[in-house]
């Protein structure tokens, strides 16, 4: 009797510790792996990144077009 009754007590302090940390290892996973995690940030900071540079070339196109538009038109041909 005495023997199931230590196994009992030990018992609720190894669960209730065993329970922290799976709780702790859970939110820990999450923050790096999860969909707002620190992996997925990194992933959303690189494509904007290229979107970023993508826009600046799309921008550099359009004023060149712009300027050959321009020299086009009735007033500068001579």
């Amino acid at each position: 009797m005495g023997l199931i009754f230590e196994l009992r007590r030990r018992a609720r302090y190894i669960v209730g510790s065993l329970l922290g940390i799976v709780v702790v290892g859970y939110f820990a996973y999450h923050t790096v792996h999860g969909e707002r995690g620190f992996l997925a940030w990194m992933q959303m900071k690189d494509r904007v990144r290229d979107a970023e540079r993508r826009l600046l070339e799309l921008n550099h196109d359009r004023e060149a077009w712009e300027r050959r538009a321009a020299k086009s038109r009735p007033r500068h041909a001579r």
